[in-house]
């Protein structure tokens, strides 16, 4: 009984760190994978560079956009609404 109720407190956590992390390397093989296609990894860093730049707050994040902005939280607007 003990080890079903930590279990049920600690599978959740687990869970949400094994998403993040698959979430991180698909990211990185995103990246990688433009790098390859584009043969300009200066544009890459480019882009993201003004991508992180700007400051502008998103006002229409939901969770249906949440997936493209997991990446860059302080730009979240409430996700959820």
């Amino acid at each position: 009984m003990v080890a079903a109720v930590i279990l049920a407190i600690i599978a959740p956590i687990l869970a949400q760190i094994i998403q993040l992390a698959v979430s991180r390397e698909r990211e990185f093989l995103a990246d990688a994978t433009a790098v390859e296609l584009t043969r300009n990894p200066q544009g890459l860093a480019s882009a993201l560079q003004k991508l992180d730049a700007d400051k502008e707050v998103l006002q229409n994040a939901n969770r249906g956009t949440a997936i493209f902005l997991s990446s860059i939280p302080s730009r979240n607007s409430k996700p959820g609404r």
